[in-house]
């Protein structure tokens, strides 16, 4: 007992002279250095293949650090023992933990340092790199040397003194991105199942663990393979030790680093480095890592030059001082011009989109001034160039959004652009330099504009007719489907939650339009927002966050809904309105019923009405008349204070014109006659999809047909009529019907709320569309405004002025010459027609080719 606490105080006492007094040298210390693993065993090894040829060892790794660290070691005098001197299997030794442990116990040794390098454990480590520290974590009184507990304390305090220095050292000679140190058992899991590290456990002396870096980490991986590189991790705990004992540290200096080649990152081969005035060169390996390093340099001014066949020579001037380590790595460019790799649009290309992007990239990293003087694009556009891809990339991008429509252009980069080392180009790929690079394009219209709102179920701001009225959006372009879904488009019920919903999306006639369906439908007297964005068109163009809610407030009571027409399976109470002898100006038309298009409004829906047509676009007049054989046969009447009269209609987009007939005074002429026979306001078929169309009664808002024009006695239904715009609308096309009804009792019928604001206006595609000499703009007022009418450019800038004036209600008809302000023919391309109304604003966009 008194000899082992003599025997203690002696080795105290020896470690705290060594460690504080200056030494000149390690004469006298015994170190223990441990190759971790041992004998290239896969079942007791860490094995990896980078690339075909790179085959990593841990164990043969580990091994020739520990050899390089034991001549650097003893090169100081000290005494330097090894675990195990061979790294061959099976005839390796490959001593087990505790044999490690026994042999240094057994050689009186001052200290032991066991060599690693770590992994991740991930199935593929892209960037993690840095270095571990591990020390023996003293165990409370009584625990277990293997699971503990520990006490939070190194079990010999040297050994985590030492880690602190070792640590930075290895993250300064290997440039990882960090150092950690743990004790071993809290490391290894605490008091979550911890436990101690077999190659410390029970040493007699100061002890640790070194992973120098992630040897997982393919780049490091490919190091790990050059000895040179392995002796950097060498001379860093060497060089700890020096520090830790006091002795003084060379002042032969480390010049290292990595060579790649300039644009492409790839690490250089067989890298050729000369240090001058030492004439010293340095051949790197085959390992795909462009590592070099000279050692043993002594102060003072050297050039370091780079030789590598193949690539052009580089040097640098560097002064040393003593003991440094200085890193200097270069990227050298290969000799050889520099070439197109690829381009947009490709050579000859005839369909280019006007909204492409033209873009080129090179083989080496390009001197951009000359590139900019080289560049031309003829006819000439407007624009700037710019570099991406570490300068190797540049793209032309146009003032414009897009470049004129149906123009053939000639790009070409002049043979007097040059790479950054001073290589000029190889346009043509002759293998002569100095010759230019050239490409010929014709551009094609292009669709840069998100989908515009032509129609919506309701204004913004009003009063919805009923809750079972149908919200429809419609947009002046296809949308994609995929796009009409629950993260796009919301509808929340104002200081409420968001409603559960589901949509139906359809096309026809060049538009996309979708109807929402509320889970529950919506509450009589509450308001609603919806707010759509990110909903796309079939170019990827969304409509954009800033596009505004839309409010609107359902109306407290929608009346009494009696059904006049459902229309089921049959509608054979119905002329066929080809035969019809009040339609004119039509080629063919049909109504029947189908089961292909349902009104899902009150449930899974039955068979609408399918009105098919076709005009002849030919005659002077075109009115399509549907109406019922007998209407005295309907038992619906009613006056015309507080109803109106509602049909559920599945539109096409068509642009042409829809309205309804009824018979007045039935009381009186119960037969009916033509001069009874009034008719509603004309309404725009610009939707797709489902929407309620109503006429309410007590408005003054009939039109003008066969009858007065005033409604007078006991109304009645009889049917309903289209009519064709020349200007806008389309020769065929087909509309359903369903659930005709009549809402009675309620005076808020299509009423607006206090401090709304009515749309006061429509405005028609302009036609035609597209055009090269003029275009008519078509719009309507319902009441005295003032109006602006400007033509814009797609970035905003105003092209003409064509109405800014007063007008009164009514249709108005604007010629736009294709002209700007000035007078000059504006260029081909995608403009915009913006119509202003007070609060209200309408954007239709129309294309102008040349």
């Amino acid at each position: 007992m008194t000899h082992r606490f003599m025997s203690l105080l002696v080795f105290c006492a020896f470690f705290s002279s060594i460690a504080v007094a200056q030494r000149a040298d390690l004469a006298g210390i015994k170190i223990c250095i441990d190759p971790g693993h041992g004998g290239n065993n896969a079942a007791n090894d860490r094995h990896l293949i980078p690339d075909p040829g790179t085959d990593f060892w841990e164990s043969e790794s580990n091994f020739q650090k520990a050899l390089l660290l034991k001549a650097l070691l003893e090169a100081k005098g000290a005494t330097v023992l090894l675990t195990r001197n061979t790294n061959t299997y099976p005839t390796d030794a490959e001593p087990s933990l505790a044999t490690r442990v026994a042999f240094a116990n057994a050689n009186n040794v001052n200290w032991f340092h066991s060599i690693h390098s770590n992994a991740t454990g991930l199935a593929s480590n892209t960037s993690i790199n840095y270095t571990l520290m591990l020390v023996r974590e003293e165990i409370v009184p009584g625990g277990s040397s293997v699971y503990g507990p520990g006490t939070g304390k190194p079990e010999k305090q040297g050994a985590w003194d030492i880690s602190l220095i070792i640590g930075p050292y290895i993250k300064e000679k290997l440039r990882t991105q960090r150092t950690s140190q743990y004790l071993d058992w809290t490391f290894y899991g605490g008091t979550n199942g911890g436990f101690t590290l077999g190659v410390l456990r029970g040493l007699s002396m100061p002890g640790q663990l070194s992973e120098g870096s992630m040897h997982d980490y393919y780049p490091e991986t490919r190091r790990l393979m050059n000895n040179s590189y392995r002796k950097m991790e060498a001379y860093a705990i060497r060089d700890a030790f020096l520090s830790y004992f006091g002795v003084p540290a060379d002042s032969p200096c480390i010049v290292a680093g990595i060579i790649s080649e300039i644009g492409t990152g790839k690490l250089i081969d067989a890298a050729r480095v000369r240090l001058l005035p030492e004439n010293l060169i340095y051949t790197g390996d085959q390992y795909r890592n462009g590592f070099y390093m000279f050692d043993g340099i002594q102060p003072g001014p050297h050039t370091i030059r780079f030789e590598t066949p193949g690539y052009r020579p580089d040097s640098a001037q560097i002064m040393l001082t003593a003991g440094e380590t200085r890193f200097l790595d270069r990227q050298l460019e290969f000799i050889s011009s520099p070439m197109v790799v690829t381009s947009t649009p490709g050579r000859s290309e005839t369909e280019f989109s006007a909204a492409g992007q033209i873009q080129i990239t090179f083989s080496k990293i390009m001197d951009t001034l000359s590139v900019r003087n080289a560049f031309t694009l003829i006819p000439a556009v407007k624009g700037n160039l710019l570099w991406s891809n570490g300068l190797m990339t540049v793209t032309f991008k146009t003032d414009s959004i897009v470049l004129p429509f149906n123009t053939s252009f000639v790009l070409r980069v002049e043979g007097t652009a040059r790479s950054m080392g001073g290589f000029f180009i190889d346009g043509n790929g002759d293998g002569i330099p100095g010759d230019a690079f050239q490409l010929s394009f014709t551009t094609k219209p292009a669709d840069v504009w998100h989908p515009i709102l032509t129609s919506a179920f309701t204004p913004n701001g009003s009063l919805f007719v009923s809750p079972s009225s149908m919200i429809n959006f419609t947009y002046d372009e296809p949308l994609d489907p995929a796009s009409v879904n629950t993260s796009n488009i919301v509808i929340q019920e104002v200081g409420g939650p968001i409603l559960p919903r589901t949509f139906e999306y359809q096309e026809s006639n060049g538009r996309g339009g979708f109807n929402i369906y509320p889970q529950g439908g919506l509450g009589p007297g509450k308001s609603y927002r919806i707010r759509i964005s990110g909903v796309t068109d079939l170019s990827g163009n969304a409509i954009p966050a800033s596009n505004p809610l839309w409010s609107f407030s359902v109306a407290p009571s929608s009346g009494q809904i009696t059904t006049i027409e459902n229309f089921g399976s049959s509608v054979a109470s119905w002329w066929q309105p080809a035969t019809n002898a009040s339609t004119v100006g039509v080629d063919s038309a049909t109504f029947e019923p189908d089961s292909a298009v349902t009104l899902k409004l009150f449930g899974s829906g039955g068979p609408s009405a399918k009105l098919k047509y076709t005009w002849r676009t030919s005659a002077p007049d075109w009115l399509l008349r549907v109406s019922l054989r007998n209407p005295e046969l309907n038992q619906t009447y009613w006056s015309a204070r507080g109803t109106a009269l509602q049909l559920y209609v599945y539109g096409d987009g068509s642009g042409n014109f829809f309205r309804f007939e009824i018979e007045d005074s039935v009381e009186v002429f119960p037969e009916g006659r033509p001069e009874n026979r009034e008719v509603g306001p004309w309404t725009k078929i610009d939707w797709v999809g489902w929407k309620l169309v109503s006429w309410d009664f007590k408005e003054e808002n009939s039109g003008s047909w066969t009858g007065s024009g005033k409604l007078e006695g006991t109304l009645r239904f009889s049917g309903f009529q289209l009519k064709y715009d020349p200007l806008a609308g389309s020769r065929s096309g087909t509309v359903y019907v369903d659930q005709l009804q009549l809402s009675k009792g309620s005076d808020t019928v299509g009423a607006r709320p206090p401090g709304s604001i009515a749309l006061s206006f429509s405005m028609s595609q302009n036609y035609p569309n597209p055009f090269n000499a003029g275009t008519r703009i078509d719009y309507v007022l319902e009441e005295r405004v003032d109006v602006s009418l400007r033509v814009y450019d797609i970035l905003g800038r105003q092209i003409r002025e064509l109405v800014s004036s007063p007008q009164s209600r009514g249709g108005y008809q604007v010629y736009w010459d294709g002209k700007n302000d000035q007078g000059d023919v504006a260029s081909s391309g995608v403009y915009l027609y913006q119509l202003r109304t007070g609060a209200h604003v309408s954007t239709r966009k129309m294309v102008f080719v040349k």
